[in-house]
Protein backbone atom coordinates (compact mmCIF):
# COMPACT_ATOMS: atom_id res chain seq x y z
CA UNK A 1 0.00 0.00 0.00
CA UNK A 2 0.93 3.61 -0.77
CA UNK A 3 1.57 5.55 2.51
CA UNK A 4 -0.56 8.67 1.46
CA UNK A 5 1.13 10.58 4.07
CA UNK A 6 4.10 10.02 3.31
CA UNK A 7 3.60 10.66 -0.36
CA UNK A 8 2.60 14.18 0.44
CA UNK A 9 5.05 15.37 2.62
CA UNK A 10 7.89 14.09 0.12
CA UNK A 11 9.05 17.05 -1.72
CA UNK A 12 7.57 18.16 -5.11
CA UNK A 13 9.47 16.27 -8.16
CA UNK A 14 11.43 18.79 -9.93
CA UNK A 15 9.98 20.10 -13.59
CA UNK A 16 11.99 18.50 -16.07
CA UNK A 17 13.79 21.24 -17.82
CA UNK A 18 12.49 22.80 -20.85
CA UNK A 19 14.28 21.72 -23.90
CA UNK A 20 16.30 24.21 -25.24
CA UNK A 21 14.88 26.11 -28.34
CA UNK A 22 15.65 25.20 -31.64
CA UNK A 23 17.92 27.84 -33.29
CA UNK A 24 16.68 29.22 -36.23
CA UNK A 25 17.24 27.75 -39.38
CA UNK A 26 19.03 29.81 -41.96
CA UNK A 27 18.15 30.00 -45.42
CA UNK A 28 19.99 27.93 -47.87
CA UNK A 29 21.62 30.12 -50.72
CA UNK A 30 22.01 27.72 -52.90
CA UNK A 31 20.35 27.45 -56.34
CA UNK A 32 17.11 26.06 -55.37
CA UNK A 33 16.33 22.87 -57.33
CA UNK A 34 12.90 21.27 -59.04
CA UNK A 35 9.62 21.46 -57.35
CA UNK A 36 9.13 18.12 -59.01
CA UNK A 37 7.89 16.42 -55.90
CA UNK A 38 5.46 19.55 -54.62
CA UNK A 39 3.82 19.83 -57.87
CA UNK A 40 3.05 15.90 -58.53
CA UNK A 41 1.59 15.93 -54.95
CA UNK A 42 -0.89 18.82 -55.98
CA UNK A 43 -1.62 16.93 -59.30
CA UNK A 44 -2.78 13.66 -57.11
CA UNK A 45 -4.36 15.68 -54.46
CA UNK A 46 -6.29 17.15 -57.32
CA UNK A 47 -7.30 13.81 -58.55
CA UNK A 48 -7.97 12.32 -55.52
CA UNK A 49 -10.85 15.38 -54.54
CA UNK A 50 -11.89 14.53 -58.04
CA UNK A 51 -12.66 11.11 -57.46
CA UNK A 52 -14.30 11.67 -54.39
CA UNK A 53 -17.21 13.11 -55.86
CA UNK A 54 -18.39 10.00 -56.63
CA UNK A 55 -21.60 8.42 -54.68
CA UNK A 56 -20.99 5.74 -52.54
CA UNK A 57 -22.28 3.19 -55.53
CA UNK A 58 -19.21 4.08 -57.41
CA UNK A 59 -20.96 6.34 -59.93
CA UNK A 60 -20.68 10.03 -60.50
CA UNK A 61 -24.06 12.24 -59.10
CA UNK A 62 -24.56 13.67 -62.81
CA UNK A 63 -26.83 16.74 -60.65
CA UNK A 64 -24.00 18.21 -59.71
CA UNK A 65 -23.57 21.26 -61.79
CA UNK A 66 -19.67 20.44 -61.46
CA UNK A 67 -19.21 17.03 -62.29
CA UNK A 68 -19.16 16.80 -65.81
CA UNK A 69 -16.23 19.27 -65.40
CA UNK A 70 -14.62 17.37 -63.09
CA UNK A 71 -15.10 13.82 -64.54
CA UNK A 72 -13.20 15.18 -67.42
CA UNK A 73 -10.38 16.33 -65.34
CA UNK A 74 -10.41 13.01 -63.63
CA UNK A 75 -10.12 11.00 -66.87
CA UNK A 76 -7.50 13.62 -68.33
CA UNK A 77 -5.06 13.40 -65.09
CA UNK A 78 -5.47 9.50 -65.25
CA UNK A 79 -4.19 9.40 -68.90
CA UNK A 80 -1.09 11.53 -68.26
CA UNK A 81 2.37 9.92 -67.42
CA UNK A 82 4.28 11.42 -64.18
CA UNK A 83 5.81 14.53 -64.59
CA UNK A 84 4.41 15.01 -68.29
CA UNK A 85 2.62 18.50 -67.38
CA UNK A 86 5.80 19.69 -65.23
CA UNK A 87 7.75 21.89 -68.07
CA UNK A 88 5.21 23.17 -69.14
CA UNK A 89 2.70 23.88 -66.50
CA UNK A 90 5.24 24.70 -63.83
CA UNK A 91 8.69 25.60 -64.59
CA UNK A 92 11.26 25.80 -61.52
CA UNK A 93 10.76 28.58 -58.99
CA UNK A 94 13.41 31.10 -58.21
CA UNK A 95 14.51 31.97 -54.84
CA UNK A 96 13.64 35.38 -53.88
CA UNK A 97 15.30 38.19 -55.14
CA UNK A 98 15.59 42.03 -54.96
CA UNK A 99 16.77 44.25 -57.60
CA UNK A 100 20.03 46.33 -58.03
CA UNK A 101 19.84 49.68 -58.32
CA UNK A 102 22.48 50.58 -61.16
CA UNK A 103 22.48 54.03 -61.86
CA UNK A 104 22.09 54.97 -65.46
CA UNK A 105 25.68 57.44 -65.69
CA UNK A 106 27.34 54.21 -64.81
CA UNK A 107 26.21 52.50 -67.53
CA UNK A 108 29.19 53.09 -71.00
CA UNK A 109 29.72 51.42 -74.07
CA UNK A 110 32.15 51.61 -76.83
CA UNK A 111 29.86 53.13 -79.28
CA UNK A 112 26.31 54.65 -79.43
CA UNK A 113 23.65 55.59 -82.38
CA UNK A 114 22.88 58.75 -80.63
CA UNK A 115 22.53 60.05 -77.31
CA UNK A 116 18.71 59.19 -76.80
CA UNK A 117 20.55 56.10 -77.49
CA UNK A 118 22.92 56.04 -75.08
CA UNK A 119 23.96 53.32 -72.80
CA UNK A 120 22.14 54.17 -70.15
CA UNK A 121 18.94 53.79 -72.25
CA UNK A 122 19.18 49.95 -71.18
CA UNK A 123 18.20 50.77 -68.05
CA UNK A 124 15.11 52.37 -68.46
CA UNK A 125 12.24 50.53 -66.91
CA UNK A 126 10.32 51.00 -70.34
CA UNK A 127 11.33 48.62 -73.09
CA UNK A 128 11.14 51.30 -75.41
CA UNK A 129 14.19 52.71 -74.63
CA UNK A 130 17.17 51.10 -75.57
CA UNK A 131 20.82 51.06 -75.93
CA UNK A 132 21.71 50.82 -79.52
CA UNK A 133 25.72 50.92 -81.14
CA UNK A 134 26.94 52.80 -83.98
CA UNK A 135 25.51 51.04 -87.19
CA UNK A 136 28.50 48.74 -89.17
CA UNK A 137 30.57 48.27 -85.77
CA UNK A 138 34.25 47.80 -86.48
CA UNK A 139 34.69 44.06 -86.71
CA UNK A 140 31.24 43.19 -86.30
CA UNK A 141 31.97 43.83 -81.99
CA UNK A 142 31.02 46.19 -79.21
CA UNK A 143 30.49 45.84 -75.60
CA UNK A 144 28.02 47.53 -72.88
CA UNK A 145 29.05 47.68 -69.34
CA UNK A 146 27.26 48.27 -66.39
CA UNK A 147 29.41 49.70 -63.09
CA UNK A 148 27.50 48.67 -59.61
CA UNK A 149 27.61 51.31 -56.65
CA UNK A 150 30.26 48.37 -54.64
CA UNK A 151 30.92 44.46 -55.53
CA UNK A 152 27.88 43.02 -55.18
CA UNK A 153 26.46 39.42 -54.19
CA UNK A 154 24.16 38.29 -58.04
CA UNK A 155 21.90 35.82 -58.18
CA UNK A 156 21.01 36.56 -62.19
CA UNK A 157 20.13 38.94 -64.73
CA UNK A 158 17.43 39.65 -66.85
CA UNK A 159 18.59 40.73 -70.52
CA UNK A 160 16.83 41.53 -73.64
CA UNK A 161 18.01 43.39 -76.89
CA UNK A 162 15.96 45.09 -79.67
CA UNK A 163 14.65 42.69 -82.13
CA UNK A 164 15.49 44.29 -85.57
CA UNK A 165 19.00 44.37 -83.96
CA UNK A 166 20.37 41.04 -82.86
CA UNK A 167 23.37 39.80 -82.37
CA UNK A 168 24.77 36.30 -83.57
CA UNK A 169 26.25 35.40 -80.14
CA UNK A 170 26.57 38.27 -76.58
CA UNK A 171 28.92 37.18 -74.09
CA UNK A 172 28.21 37.52 -70.72
CA UNK A 173 31.62 39.07 -68.06
CA UNK A 174 32.17 39.56 -64.61
CA UNK A 175 35.10 41.01 -62.85
CA UNK A 176 35.57 42.69 -58.75
CA UNK A 177 35.99 46.51 -58.19
CA UNK A 178 36.65 48.96 -61.78
CA UNK A 179 40.23 47.16 -63.20
CA UNK A 180 39.77 43.81 -62.53
CA UNK A 181 40.33 40.91 -64.96
CA UNK A 182 37.07 40.14 -66.70
CA UNK A 183 35.42 35.99 -66.43
CA UNK A 184 33.23 34.76 -68.52
CA UNK A 185 30.33 33.66 -66.79
CA UNK A 186 27.90 32.21 -70.17
CA UNK A 187 27.45 33.08 -73.95
CA UNK A 188 24.38 32.80 -75.37
CA UNK A 189 22.65 32.96 -79.11
CA UNK A 190 21.70 36.96 -79.65
CA UNK A 191 18.59 35.02 -80.49
CA UNK A 192 17.77 33.79 -77.19
CA UNK A 193 17.43 37.39 -76.01
CA UNK A 194 14.96 38.54 -78.03
CA UNK A 195 12.74 38.99 -75.06
CA UNK A 196 13.38 39.38 -71.58
CA UNK A 197 15.24 36.53 -70.14
CA UNK A 198 16.22 35.28 -66.68
CA UNK A 199 19.63 33.93 -66.52
CA UNK A 200 20.51 32.29 -63.33
CA UNK A 201 24.35 33.20 -62.27
CA UNK A 202 27.05 30.38 -60.78
CA UNK A 203 26.58 30.38 -57.06
CA UNK A 204 29.21 32.68 -55.79
CA UNK A 205 28.98 35.26 -58.76
CA UNK A 206 30.23 38.59 -56.93
CA UNK A 207 31.07 41.69 -59.73
CA UNK A 208 31.71 45.48 -58.78
CA UNK A 209 30.36 45.67 -63.13
CA UNK A 210 29.02 43.26 -65.88
CA UNK A 211 30.13 44.02 -69.65
CA UNK A 212 28.07 42.33 -72.63
CA UNK A 213 30.53 41.88 -75.80
CA UNK A 214 27.81 41.64 -78.69
CA UNK A 215 29.58 40.25 -81.65
CA UNK A 216 28.01 39.30 -84.76
CA UNK A 217 24.69 40.13 -86.62
CA UNK A 218 21.60 37.90 -87.00
CA UNK A 219 20.69 37.72 -90.53
CA UNK A 220 17.95 40.23 -89.70
CA UNK A 221 20.18 42.75 -88.85
CA UNK A 222 19.93 44.95 -92.07
CA UNK A 223 21.21 47.92 -89.59
CA UNK A 224 24.34 46.05 -88.80
CA UNK A 225 24.32 47.11 -85.55
CA UNK A 226 23.99 45.76 -81.97
CA UNK A 227 20.94 46.44 -79.33
CA UNK A 228 20.32 46.19 -75.69
CA UNK A 229 16.91 46.91 -74.17
CA UNK A 230 16.54 45.40 -71.11
CA UNK A 231 19.21 45.04 -67.92
CA UNK A 232 18.35 44.33 -64.73
CA UNK A 233 20.67 42.79 -61.90
CA UNK A 234 19.40 40.28 -59.20
CA UNK A 235 21.10 39.74 -55.81
CA UNK A 236 19.11 37.03 -52.91
CA UNK A 237 16.45 38.54 -50.87
CA UNK A 238 17.50 38.01 -47.14
CA UNK A 239 13.66 36.86 -46.75
CA UNK A 240 13.71 33.02 -45.12
CA UNK A 241 13.18 30.54 -47.99
CA UNK A 242 12.05 27.62 -47.76
CA UNK A 243 12.54 24.74 -50.20
CA UNK A 244 9.62 22.41 -50.77
CA UNK A 245 11.74 18.97 -52.18
CA UNK A 246 14.00 19.38 -48.75
CA UNK A 247 10.26 19.88 -46.66
CA UNK A 248 8.68 16.85 -48.68
CA UNK A 249 11.78 14.92 -47.63
CA UNK A 250 11.44 15.60 -43.79
CA UNK A 251 7.94 14.56 -43.58
CA UNK A 252 9.31 11.24 -45.44
CA UNK A 253 11.66 10.86 -43.01
CA UNK A 254 8.99 11.34 -39.96
CA UNK A 255 6.64 9.10 -41.68
CA UNK A 256 9.67 6.44 -42.03
CA UNK A 257 10.20 6.55 -38.33
CA UNK A 258 7.13 6.32 -37.20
Amino acid sequence: AVDMAAAAAAPAAAAAPAAPAKPYVTRDKTPTGSLFAIKETGLQLLSSMVAALKVPSGSVDASHPLVGAYAAVAKMLGDLEPGQLFEDWSPPMCEPEVLVTVPPKNATSDTKRSDAAGPGAALSSSTASKWQSQPGARDEKSWWMAKFTADTDLSSLTLAVEATHVAKTVEVQARLGTAGAWTTLMTLPGAALVKPRRLELPAGTRAGSIRLNFEGFDKANKDKQHSLAVFEAHTADAAPFTDAARVLADVESWLAAG
